[in-house]
């Protein structure tokens, strides 16, 4: 008897494999040319009892195993009977949208796939219920009259989507943007009695109702739309299923269209309302099963929310690995989410900073091999629900993004997913995010301007200035960009200069940014390592040199076309304004920098020099004053404002509890200044003392 079975299973293999299959599962596999099916659940089934099939739309995760076109998809009943069903869409990314007839009261039912073999559709199916939208490209000539707009949309394309709406109501296009559009809405709606109803549409653009197959309302060439019923037409309507169609060529802004209707009887016209349309079934998609496999995996994505920091959003994603079949107990995990970022976790929230195209991998490691499931997901903002409210946090996002390996992430990702992390104030996150993304070899000149900078000034702010330039160096070593390598350099050069007091370092990083990127750097910022050429001779005192390294640089452009008494005038005004009166320091530090870009010489005579001690003084950041009163002594020992700025950093000098420093800067008044009051105000200061 053994070997009589054996014989009987090599003469049938696909009678193994079906049982095989059937063993697995309750519900048959309806053809092994099919290689993969996914469970479709319908929770609602009551009948509509109106004329042709009632309808379920369902939208499916293909894994990538389908057509493309989607012509291989079938759907059938758990026991294998095959029903009237189309593709609506395919994409974007692994995913299709169907529909299907209901089979009475029906609440399970099986989509096929991964057939490249497929032979066409029996069958078209019929269409008659719920509002289906079909939107694609077109031209933007004006359609007169209703013969034109379906030239216009016959011609148009490719299809951007086709969905079902739950009304003949639109204010954007759902699959994207808005320009030179073609609508096409075919509704079914249920006239709730015999009579005459009114039939009433706006339109931005060109638009035409028909009732039934004929022309209602014509409304054709390019306007806006109407705020008041003035479009509406009569016609006589029998109780039950009527057919509206509705086409739309939207050339520019906003697709805006709107059926309304008055029943007999009643006053006012008003929008159809979504329960007037006969009813759209809603289906489920479940786990992917293939039929040579008793244990897979796989996973749906399923978009969780959007967040808006800097003019840009970022959208969340949830994925939840799953098991199909027996023996998937204790499986452990790996994802690829496209984006250079992975996880071990079962269940996992996604931020993805950028739009794109991403292909989602899910692997796992079992006694009968390792098992994979791809998914490529689209993400964009989510036209269909651009005018809901509810939006994500950032910090929701950026604490998600903490997380997150820079080393690795795709390199578009790294300014907009660090902004997060900044935005947030997630310094030590910051920092690691940085001290990752400087890892790369190479380094993208959009994520060392948005990283490098930040990380900078955060270790300046914690007297970590060594940490600061070495973090501007090691960007501008590996960026892949002249341009950006040389800004780094030149912020490094500063932070040298002003914080380190190293001149001669100062000097070699400065005339590093210009010999190094020569021609390969903008004017602008050649101008800039100039300008720093000059601020080490000022530093060095050579008031000489220094000027010349400034009229090399010249004037900025905001001096262009401006004259310069005025230009200088409000600048100072705006330094002194801010500091006084306003005590906005952010904005006085602004105008500084602009007057020292704009007429860098003016760094020589001394006002500059003062105005700048004053909001340091304002700030408490008195080392800094006593820093540059030194350096204007040194470099313009005459100047008209040296003996005022002096009498500053002797109150530094007290406030940093140095009295013998600030006995030896007033003394220095009374020596270089003798004609100046302050002298005498000095020298009395010191015989008090």
């Amino acid at each position: 008897m053994k070997h009589g079975y054996t014989g009987f299973w090599i003469k049938f293999p696909l009678l193994v494999l079906l049982c095989a299959s059937a063993a697995r599962a309750a519900d048959p596999w309806w053809s092994p040319k099919w290689r993969y099916r996914r469970e479709i659940t319908v929770e609602e089934t009551t009948p509509t009892r109106l004329g042709g099939a009632d309808i379920i739309s369902v939208k499916i995760a293909t894994g990538g195993v389908s057509k493309p076109d989607g012509s291989d998809i079938r759907v059938t009943t758990p026991m294998g009977k095959e029903v009237l069903s189309t593709v609506l869409m395919v994409g974007p990314g692994d995913s299709a949208r169907l529909a299907f007839a209901k089979q009475g009261g029906l609440k399970k039912y099986y989509a096929y796939l991964g057939n490249p073999d497929a032979p066409p559709r029996r069958a078209v199916l019929p269409i008659q219920r719920g509002v289906l939208l079909e939107t694609r490209r077109c031209s933007v000539n004006p359609p007169g009259k209703l013969s034109d707009a379906k030239k216009i949309f016959e011609k148009s394309g490719p299809m951007m989507g086709k969905r079902f709406m739950d009304r003949m109501f639109l204010g954007y296009n759902p699959f994207g943007p808005d320009d030179a559009i073609a609508n096409l809405m075919i509704g079914y709606v249920v006239a709730p009695k015999t009579g005459q109803y009114t039939f009433s549409c706006s339109s931005n653009n060109a638009s035409f109702l028909l009732v039934d197959d004929k022309l209602l309302i014509s409304d054709g060439g390019w306007h806006r739309p109407q705020r008041d019923i003035r479009r509406n037409a009569k016609v006589n309507l029998r109780a039950g299923l009527h057919k509206l169609t509705f086409y739309h060529i939207n050339r520019k802004s906003n697709p805006v269209l709107v059926v309304a209707w008055k029943e007999p009887g009643e006053k006012r016209v008003r929008v159809i309302p979504p329960a007037a349309y006969s009813l759209v079934h809603t289906g489920k998609a479940g786990t992917m099963q293939q039929v040579s496999k008793p244990l897979d995996i796989d996973f749906s994505p399923v978009y969780a929310g959007e967040a808006f920091a800097a003019n840009r959003y970022s959208q969340r994603y949830t994925f939840t690995a799953q098991t199909v079949g027996r023996g998937g107990k204790g499986l452990k995990w790996e994802w690829d989410f496209g984006d250079g970022q992975t996880s071990t976790e079962a269940a996992v929230d996604h931020v993805y900073a950028v739009d794109g195209l991403y292909t989602v991998t899910l692997k796992s490691k079992t006694p009968r091999g390792e098992l994979i499931r791809t998914n490529r997901i689209s993400v964009s903002r989510p036209w269909d629900r651009v005018t809901h409210r509810k939006i994500d946090q950032e910090k929701d996002h950026a604490a998600i993004i903490a997380g997150y390996n820079f080393q690795t992430l795709n390199a578009d990702a790294v300014a907009p997913a660090f902004e997060l992390l900044k935005r947030s104030k997630l310094t030590k996150d910051m920092i690691r995010a940085c001290t990752a993304f400087l890892n790369r070899k190479t380094l993208p000149a959009a994520g060392v301007r948005a990283v490098a900078p930040v990380v900078s000034k955060l270790m300046l702010d914690s007297a970590q200035a060594a940490n600061a330039v070495k973090v501007l160096l090691v960007a501008a070593d590996r960026c892949d960009t002249p341009e950006t390598s040389a800004r780094m350099t030149i912020m490094a050069a500063r932070i040298v200069l002003d914080n380190v007091r190293d001149d001669k370092e100062a000097m070699k990083l400065y005339t590093r940014a210009a010999d190094r990127y020569g021609k390969k750097i903008t004017p602008a910022t050649g101008r800039d390592a100039q300008i720093g050429v000059g601020d080490v001779w000022r530093a060095r005192g050579d008031y000489d040199k220094a000027l010349a390294a400034y009229k090399t640089a010249g004037l900025g452009p905001e001096a262009r076309g401006k004259k310069h008494p005025i230009l200088r005038g409000d600048f100072s005004r705006h330094v002194e304004s801010y500091t006084v009166s306003s005590q906005n320091y952010e904005w006085a530090e602004q105008y500084l920098q602009r007057w020292a870009q704009t007429f860098p010489a003016d760094k020589l005579d001394g006002y500059f020099s003062l105005l700048s001690a004053r909001l340091w003084m304002a700030q408490g950041r008195y080392g800094e004053i006593v820093h540059e009163a030194d350096i204007l002594a040194r470099v313009n020992p005459t100047s008209n404002y040296g003996a005022q700025l002096l009498m500053l950093a002797a109150e530094a000098c007290r406030k940093m509890d140095k009295p013998d420093k600030a006995a030896a800067t007033l003394k220095r008044i009374v020596d270089i200044f003798p004609e100046s009051p302050l002298a005498v105000e000095a020298a009395d200061t010191l015989k008090k003392k």
